[in-house]
């Protein structure tokens, strides 16, 4: 073709035919007609023009094919250029209806899309009313971004409808828009967010959160002006989207929230979601929370864990030097050497009934009181145990001058400061320097009678001791070791829960009713402190220095989650917060809500090392988060699941948490990372990964928010048999056993047992709570019936589709058993070996049964101090000239001549009150000087000799 600048300007179809309107210079009917695939025209109707602009109608059957087609000069092409697009302009104005109320105003949102235009379009506001205003300045430009027009009703502006027109242009284009606006007088109903089920999202890095939200209106019917959405506070990298972008008061809604794959992590982001109503009617808005962070299955990890130690230590120590920790277990009668490093229990030394430690100052020997006079040193290196019996008391007025010991403290000079009572739990303090090369007690007498001992501190380096008070006058003193002299009274706020002192005693922390202070060395207030909440309560907390005096640890609960505060203790300035360890024992709701840990130390790696229920604590302070008042709490209904274990390969899912969680947690078994899922209805699951070590493990969620849920012990891989509570029977079988352990089965069909390779019959029945042990953790006992064996000892198998677990030599067929039948109902037993017999605590009285006549003797009735009786612990004199027998009923001891029993008399003891728990089979019998009953303690301190070896009952 030669044709130059032809083209299609428009088409129109009506009826059977295509009318085109061609423009063109210089073109060829014939080709052209060719090329648009239409029949032949006339070529004379066609000249050729400098100029030519036709209208010509073509009638074409519909069914006919055509070309549009575009010609440039010189080319030759069978593809005509496309129609110019006309220049079109179209406002758009939000709300599309207004509401006005009388001496209220309005601002209504106007946007312009323009096709073909490239002038700024303007906009006119015509038919305003009487009494209806606007502060805008028209024409008004409307930029890509669009414009606001201000509107203003008076006082007296009429009610009824009324209509708006918005004029708009662009160069030659012109549109208009109407917009209907009602004047009324009745105030418009409020709209409000409705507090979320929910208030945090979760938001993956290169994914999408939602966040659903709804709203309400004050009034009985919903009103009809519309709210619009917007979003502030997002952290960067993130995008909002709403749906729907407008709502109706008492409609809801979703905001999902994108983060970009290059988006730094956000923890516990505030984010803003306001709603502004298109009337006048007030704003108003929500805030949630916003995770941005890692997808679920790759969060950090902290180096929180837990050791059991089969009862609640009475106190820890640590050995800095040898990086080791030092429980004393009264309810097991040792103490238990723990590696700080491994966090396992190395070694086990035999202490009877230990209380409180404390390690000497240059950490050459381990200082233990215990519930009697004596007190023990132990070698951190060799272990070797000294013991040290300990004078009477002469400041105790209250009949006998013995004493029983709670705590003590390693001071700077060898003396030990020792803080005890008549008998633990009577309410009676004393406190008395020891030394140990005299061994004498010199009393440590307070300034003041107002100022009895409170809480006791000794500085790290053991030159300063400090007393604060724990009562309503807040007299507080210390003692000053190497000028032995002691301080005046100094007031403090009073009823002390928690306090603290560094190295060089130039820091105290005091948590008080005065709040959370920092003092100097003589009690002088320097400042407050960040953080506090301890709730006082057992394992509620407390606060430890590290050793160089540079931070102060705080386990706390200033808010809803357990928590560390590391404080910089100078400038009195927290520099992060880790979630400490919420520990809540099985199937157990507490008030408040969460145990958490005790500290006692922290070492180099910043880890606070602290007294659990059951066992130490290893808590991360390092694990910073960014932890915020306002976000949810720690979950309390995690001390539950279903079920507690399954098969080392892993792919066991435990559910019963719930279903209110919003964020899905990172999920650990032991050290080995499972996963975690929360479902469409917010019911959380998870499930096991492999493990190559049978037997229990802890569980640990840590949340993108920062929270933390710990269960020690949770989950079992495989049976897991720990005791034999019942450990002897009859060759013959037929008496009761019992186990305790991990994962057992529930009842008969849920696995096997057996004794010595015999079967045994299981005869625990399955009901709706597990047979638990007592302990925090999910240990339960299994009772079996005992079958038949050969004397001597036999291992105890159990079975179960998770896996096997056995028991060594765990129970003693003896070789023969005879029972001699007794009405009586015993509590304890005590064998004379003297004079071959047994005495058995049989309520008011005690039986006697002879070993070389196997019979029951003539019972011996012990004197008391009052009539009614209730005999429990016994015991022999070192040269078993006496029997002594405790009685609950009184607290009294009676000291009886076995050979003659007229010839006895009656000691009155306070009873020994003190809250600990009993571990499993340990409370089965019981020795008085090494029991673990609490509220029948008693110990004759002068008559107990203690060899190598300290015999506990287990």
């Amino acid at each position: 073709m030669t044709q130059k600048y032809c083209n299609i300007l428009a088409a129109d179809l009506f009826v059977d035919a295509l009318v085109l309107l061609l423009q063109g210079l210089l073109f060829c009917s014939a080709q052209w007609c060719a090329v648009l695939h239409f029949p032949r025209i006339v070529p004379n109707v066609w000249q050729p023009s400098p100029q030519f602009i036709g209208l010509i109608r073509v009638l074409l059957l519909l069914s006919l094919p055509w070309t549009a087609v575009s010609c440039g000069g010189g080319s030759s092409s069978n593809t005509p250029a496309p129609a110019p697009t006309p220049a079109s302009l179209s406002l758009t104005v939000t709300p599309t209806a207004i509401i006005l109320l009388p001496n209220s105003s309005l601002v209504v949102d106007v946007t312009a899309q323009g096709s073909n235009i490239s002038a700024t379009p303007t906009v006119t506001l015509n038919n305003l009313p009487a009494g209806l205003t606007t502060t805008t300045t028209f024409p008004l430009s409307v930029p890509a971004t669009g414009a606001s027009i201000t509107l203003q009703a008076s006082a007296s502006i009429a009610s009824g409808q009324y209509t708006l027109t918005l004029s708009g242009q662009a160069g030659s284009t012109t549109t208009s828009v109407s917009i209907p606006v009602t004047v009324q007088t009745t105030p418009l109903p409020a709209f409000y967010f409705v507090s979320p089920l929910f208030s945090e999202v979760q938001v993956p890095i290169g994914g999408s959160g939602a966040y659903q939200f709804s709203t309400g209106f004050n009034a009985t019917s919903p009103p009809t002006y519309l709210v619009a959405l917007s979003i502030s506070g997002l952290p960067p990298g993130t995008t909002a989207t709403f749906n729907p972008s407008t709502i109706l008061p008492g409609q809801s809604g979703t905001v999902t929230i994108t983060a970009a794959s290059t988006a730094a992590a956000a923890q516990n982001a505030e984010v803003t979601l306001s709603g502004m109503p298109l009337a006048p009617v007030p704003a108003s808005s929500i805030t949630f929370l916003a995770d941005i962070s890692p997808k679920t299955g790759s969060l950090p990890e902290n180096r929180t864990d837990y050791l059991s130690t089969e009862a609640t230590p009475y106190a820890a120590v640590y050995d800095r030097t040898h990086k080791l920790i030092f429980s004393s277990n009264n309810s097991w009668n040792r103490i238990d050497v723990i590696s700080a490093t491994t966090h396992a229990v190395i070694k086990t030394i035999p202490i009877p009934d230990p209380h409180g430690m404390d390690m000497a100052v240059d950490n050459s020997r381990v200082w233990i009181a215990t519930g009697s006079q004596q007190i023990f040193e132990i070698d951190p290196v060799s272990f070797g145990v000294k013991r040290h019996l300990l004078p009477v008391y002469s400041g105790i007025t209250l009949g006998s001058q013995a004493w029983e010991g709670r705590q003590l403290y390693a001071l700077s000079d060898g003396r030990v400061l020792l803080n005890f009572s008549h008998a633990v739990g009577d309410g009676s303090v004393y406190l008395a320097f020891w030394d140990p090369t005299s061994n004498s007690l010199t009393t440590l007498t307070p300034p003041s009678a107002s100022a009895p001992p409170g809480i006791i501190l000794r500085s790290g380096n053991g030159q300063r001791v400090y007393s604060i008070a724990d009562n309503s006058s807040g007299n507080s003193f210390f003692y000053d070791v190497p000028s032995k002299t002691i301080s005046g009274v100094v007031q403090l706020g009073g009823y002390a829960l928690e306090a603290a002192v560094n190295f060089d005693a130039s820091r105290i922390a005091v948590y008080d009713a005065s709040g959370l202070n920092m003092l100097n060395g003589n009690l002088a207030p320097i400042g407050p402190l960040p953080g506090g909440g301890f709730p006082g309560a057992l394992f509620s907390g407390g606060m430890t220095f590290s050793p160089t005096t540079a931070y102060l640890f705080e386990v706390c609960m200033p808010f809803s989650t357990p928590v560390i505060y590391t404080v910089d203790s100078n400038s009195l300035k927290s520099i992060g917060i880790a979630p400490a360890m919420p520990l809540i024992p099985v199937m157990t709701e507490l008030s408040p809500p969460f145990y958490m840990p005790e500290p006692f130390a922290v070492d180099d790696t910043g880890m606070v090392l602290g007294i659990e229920d059951y066992g130490i604590a290893f808590d991360d302070s390092t694990f910073f988060q960014n932890f915020v008042t306002n976000e949810p709490g720690s979950p309390t209904f995690l001390q539950h699941m279903s079920p507690y274990s399954g098969p080392a390969v892993g792919g066991t899912t435990s559910g019963g948490f719930g279903n209110a969680f919003s964020l899905t947690p990172d999920v650990w078994y032991g050290a080995n990372r499972g996963s975690a899922h929360v479902d469409s209805s917010n019911t959380l699951t998870i499930t096991s990964p492999p493990s190559t070590t049978p037997g229990p493990v802890s569980i640990k969620m840590l949340f993108p928010d920062g929270i933390e849920v710990f269960d020690p012990n949770f989950f079992s891989y495989g049976p897991y048999v720990q005791y034999n509570v019942l450990s002897g029977a009859s060759p013959d079988g037929g008496t009761p056993g019992q186990i305790a352990g991990f994962g057992m089965p529930l009842d008969g069909s849920g696995g096997t047992l057996s004794v010595g390779g015999a079967p045994a019959s299981i005869t625990t029945t399955k009901t709706q709570y597990l047979p638990f042990t007592g302990s925090p953790f999910p240990s339960t006992f299994l009772k079996f019936d005992v079958p038949p064996g050969t004397p001597g000892w036999a291992d105890i198998h159990v079975q179960t589709p998770d896996g096997t677990s056995t028991l060594p030599k765990s129970l003693f067929y003896a070789a023969s058993v005879k029972d001699y039948p007794s009405a009586d109902s015993f509590t304890a037993v005590l064998f004379d070996a003297g004079r071959n017999q047994l005495y058995l605590s049989a309520g008011d009285h005690i039986d006697v049964f002879s070993l070389v006549s196997n019979q029951f003797l003539t019972p011996i009735t012990p004197p008391a101090q009052g009539a009614s009786k209730q005999f429990a612990g016994l015991a022999l004199s070192l040269d078993g000239s006496l029997l002594l027998a405790t009685d609950l009923l009184d607290g009294s001891l009676g000291a009886i001549n076995p050979d003659t029993p007229s010839n006895s008399y009656v000691i009155p003891i306070a009873l020994s009150i003190q809250p600990i728990h009993v571990a499993p089979g340990a409370h089965s019998m019981w020795h008085p000087l090494s029991g673990t009953r609490p509220s029948s303690r008693l110990v004759v301190s002068q008559t107990l000799d203690v060899g190598p070896e300290v015999p506990s009952i287990k």
